[in-house]
C-alpha cells in the first residue's frame, strides 16, 4: 500500500478503505462543537491513513472504516461511499480516489470544489486546496476546479506531464518527471516563485501563503510567507522522507521515523509530542498535526485537536461527566473516572485514589477531585499553583477548578481557594459561611449557600460576580469564563454578567430545567422531559445538538463544546410484538405508525416521547436481533 498522505492544503495520500455509518444506541455519550484529537493514543490504534482539513481529521482505519472528527459538520461520509483508495482534505471538503479510479468529493462546494468535471472518469491523484480540488490522470494531465480567485484552478496550458501534485490554501504545483516544479495560483507571499536553481524535487506541500518541498536526495527547501519561521527550515534536521504544511507551520518526518516541526507554534502545533517515534506519515491541518505510528497508532496535537468531542470507543455505561477548556471527565459504571481530550499538561492523565463517590471537576487546563479520605487531588498545568494543595487544606466534599485556580468545599462548610489570585479569585469573602457548593470561572469563584443565596468574587469587569439582586432558591450555579449563572428550585434559570454571544438570553418558558452546564461561552440546561436547550455562543457548533439526539439523562459542557449522556432505554422495547426478538415485524409496526403522536402507552413510541420518530427507528435498528433473556 503506498504510505504518503494527504497533508495540509492538499497532498495526495493513499488509503484503503470504504465508509461506516454509526448509529448511536441508547445509554451513548454524544458530544458536539469544537472537535479534534490530542495524545489519546490508545483510542485510535489500527489506522492505516491520516489526512487533515483546516479545522478536522479523517481517517482510514485498518478494518476499512472511515472516521472524521473536528469541525466535521459538512465533511461527513456519505453513506454511499466506499471502496475509496485515497483521500485529500481541503478546509472544508474531501476529495477521494476509488480503489476503480474513479473520484468521489463531499463537504463544501461554495466553489463547486466538489462538482468533479465531466469527462474527468479516472484519476491516478486527487488532492484538496482550501476551496478547490486537483487531479492527476494516468497520462500525467492536470485538471483542476472550484476556487479561482487566484489563478489556482487555471492549470498552465503548456504544464509537462506530471508525476506528483499537490496544493496550498490557495496555489497549486505539479512536479513532473524530471523532478521540476511549476506553481500557480496566489503569489502575493512569493510561495510560487521557488528560488532558482532549486534541485530535482520529489514532493512538495503547500501552506497558507509557503510552500515546502522535498528534494531527492532527502533534503528540505522553503519559501513564501515566513513571519512566524515556517520557511527557516532547521539546520540540523536529518535526512527526509515526507513534508507537510499548515497554514503558517511545517513538518518534516525523518528516515528515523521522528517528526520535526517548525514555524507558528502558538496553538501547540509545534510540540511535537515526547518520545514520539516510528512514524510512517505525517499530516497538517491548519493550527494541527497528524502522525500515523507503523503499527496503526494515530498520535494527533496542536489547536482544535482536543478530542474532548471525540467520544472515546467503547465507552460505556457513563452516568455523569464535566468539561473543561478542551477535555472531559466522565464517570462510568465500574470503571471509575475517564478523561480524554486535550492532555499537553497532563489534565487528561487521571491519578489513582480519587473517592468513587465525590464530583471532580475540569478546569481551563488542569483538573480537579477529592480522594478518599477527603484531600483534594489537581493535577494539569500548575504554573499558577493551580494544582499544589495547600497542605492544611483537607476534608474535602466538593471542588471546581476555574481557569488557573482551584475552590474547594470543605466538610465545616468553609471555602478554600488556591493559584492565580490577580482578580482576587481566591480572596473568599467572610460572608460565605455555610457554603453548600461552589463553582469557578476563568477568573471569579462562586459560592451557594445553605440559604439559597449565592456570593461570587474576583474578577466583575462584566458584571459575573454581580448577583442579581433578591436572587433566592438556588439549586446549582456554573461559571462561564465571564458569565455566571444559576438553576433555581422553580426549575428556572437565571444568568448574569458577560452577554456578548447572548449567554444572559435564557430561552423563553424555561422552567422545567433539572440541570445546567456552562461552556467558555454557551449555557446548556436539561429539562424535565429528557430534551436540551442551549443558547450563547455557537460559531463551533456547541449550541447544534445532533437531529438524533434521544432523550438525555446529563449534560456537560466545556470551552466550546457540548455533551450529552442519554438515557439508557433497555434494548428489548424495541421488540414491539414482544416475540423475543426484534425483527422485520417490529419494524414493520414501527413504520406503519411513523410520525403520528401516540404517547408514551403505545410500544412502538420506544423512547416515550409521544411520537414515533427517527429516535425511535434508530433504537429499534440498533437493537437488531435477539433479545437479552
Amino acid at each position: 500500500m503506498p504510505r504518503r498522505l494527504s497533508i495540509g492544503y492538499g497532498v495526495a495520500a493513499a488509503v484503503l478503505a470504504g465508509s461506516a455509518v454509526s448509529l448511536a444506541q441508547a445509554g451513548d455519550v454524544v458530544a458536539w462543537g469544537q472537535m479534534g484529537l490530542s495524545r489519546i493514543e490508545s483510542l485510535h490504534a489500527g489506522v492505516s491513513q491520516v489526512a487533515c482539513g483546516a479545522a478536522f481529521t479523517i481517517t482510514v482505519n485498518a478494518d476499512g472504516s472511515v472516521s472524521a472528527w473536528g469541525s466535521v459538520a459538512r465533511v461527513r461520509v456519505p453513506a454511499d461511499v466506499g471502496g475509496i483508495a485515497a483521500l485529500s482534505a481541503g478546509s472544508a471538503h474531501i476529495v477521494a480516489l476509488t480503489e476503480s479510479g474513479s473520484l468521489r468529493c463531499w463537504g463544501d462546494n461554495s466553489y463547486r470544489q466538489c462538482e468533479i468535471p465531466a469527462g474527468l472518469a479516472t484519476a491516478v491523484q486527487a488532492v484538496a486546496g482550501s476551496a478547490h480540488s486537483l487531479a492527476r490522470t494516468l497520462k500525467g494531465q492536470v485538471i483542476a476546479w472550484g476556487d479561482n480567485e487566484f489563478g489556482q484552478s487555471s492549470v498552465p496550458p503548456d504544464l509537462a506531464a506530471s508525476l506528483w501534485i499537490a496544493s496550498g490554501a490557495v496555489h497549486s504545483m505539479s512536479i513532473d518527471a524530471n523532478g521540476a516544479l511549476v506553481c500557480w495560483g496566489d503569489n502575493r507571499s512569493g510561495q510560487c516563485s521557488p528560488p532558482k536553481g532549486l534541485p530535482p524535487l520529489t514532493m512538495a506541500a503547500g501552506g497558507l501563503g509557503h510552500t515546502v518541498a522535498l528534494t531527492r536526495d532527502g533534503a528540505v527547501r522553503c519559501w513564501g510567507l515566513n513571519l512566524d519561521g515556517q520557511c527557516d527550515v532547521p539546520p540540523d534536521l536529518g535526512a527526509v522522507t515526507a513534508v507537510a504544511a499548515g497554514a503558517l507551520h511545517t513538518l518534516a518526518l525523518q528516515a528515523d521515523g521522528r517528526v520535526i516541526a517548525w514555524g507558528a507554534g502558538d496553538s501547540g502545533q509545534g510540540d511535537v509530542p515526547d518520545g514520539l517515534a516510528d512514524v510512517v506519515q505525517i499530516a497538517a491541518g491548519s493550527e494541527h498535526c497528524a502522525a500515523l505510528r507503523a503499527d496503526g497508532e494515530l498520535v494527533c496535537w496542536g489547536k482544535a485537536s482536543s478530542g474532548q468531542s471525540s467520544v472515546p470507543r467503547g465507552l460505556i455505561g457513563a452516568e455523569a461527566a464535566w468539561g473543561g477548556g478542551s477535555h472531559v471527565l466522565a464517570r462510568t459504571k465500574g470503571s471509575g473516572l475517564r478523561a480524554w481530550g486535550s492532555n499537553i499538561f497532563g489534565q487528561s492523565s487521571v491519578p489513582s485514589g480519587i473517592s468513587p463517590s465525590s464530583a471532580p471537576s475540569a478546569g481551563l487546563l488542569h483538573s480537579a477531585a477529592i480522594a478518599s479520605d477527603g484531600t483534594p487531588i489537581c493535577w494539569g498545568r500548575e504554573d499558577e499553583g493551580q494544582t499544589y494543595v495547600p497542605s492544611d487544606v483537607a476534608d474535602a466534599t466538593a471542588i471546581a477548578a476555574g481557569g488557573f485556580h482551584t475552590v474547594a468545599l470543605l466538610r465545616d462548610r468553609s471555602v478554600r481557594c488556591w493559584g492565580l489570585n490577580a482578580q482576587q479569585q481566591c480572596n473568599v469573602p467572610l460572608a460565605v459561611v455555610g457554603a453548600t457548593s461552589v463553582a469557578a470561572g476563568d477568573h471569579h469563584s462562586m459560592a451557594l449557600l445553605g440559604s439559597g443565596t449565592v456570593i461570587a468574587w474576583g474578577s466583575n469587569e462584566f458584571g459575573q460576580c454581580s448577583v442579581p439582586g433578591g436572587l433566592r432558591g438556588v439549586r446549582k450555579i456554573v461559571a462561564g469564563e465571564r458569565h455566571s449563572a444559576a438553576l433555581l428550585e422553580d426549575g428556572s434559570v437565571r444568568v448574569w454578567g458577560d452577554n456578548q454571544y447572548g449567554q444572559r438570553l435564557v430561552p423563553e418558558g424555561m422552567s422545567d430545567a433539572v440541570d445546567l452546564a456552562s461552556g467558555q461561552l454557551h449555557l446548556v440546561a436539561l429539562r424535565g422531559d429528557g430534551q436540551i436547550a442551549c443558547w450563547g455562543a455557537n460559531f463551533r457548533g456547541q449550541c447544534n445538538p445532533p437531529h438524533d439526539l434521544g432523550p438525555v439523562a446529563a449534560i456537560a459542557a466545556g470551552g466550546e463544546w457540548t455533551l450529552a449522556i442519554e438515557r439508557d432505554m433497555p434494548p428489548c422495547l424495541a421488540d414491539i410484538n414482544s416475540s423475543g426478538t426484534v425483527d422485520g415485524i417490529d419494524l414493520a409496526t414501527l413504520l406503519g405508525g411513523f410520525g403520528q403522536s401516540q404517547g408514551t402507552s403505545t410500544s412502538a413510541d420506544i423512547d416515550g416521547n409521544g411520537v414515533v420518530d427517527g429516535f425511535d427507528l434508530a433504537r429499534l435498528l440498533a437493537a437488531w436481533g435477539p433479545c437479552p433473556r
